[in-house]
């Protein structure tokens, strides 16, 4: 199984009290394309 499938299965079962906001982020956005890119901060490097 890919790594994500295990790691998904793992915070599920973990109780919504101990999730932090990364990991209910992962489960909101889950099997979804995303683009985490902040723009701002690439402003700093180019």
């Amino acid at each position: 199984m890919p790594l994500m499938i295990l790691f998904n299965k793992m915070v599920l079962k973990t109780p919504e009290s101990q999730r932090t906001a990364d990991t209910k982020a992962m489960l909101e956005t889950y099997g979804k394309q995303v683009d985490f890119v902040d723009f701002n901060a690439l402003e700093k490097i180019v």
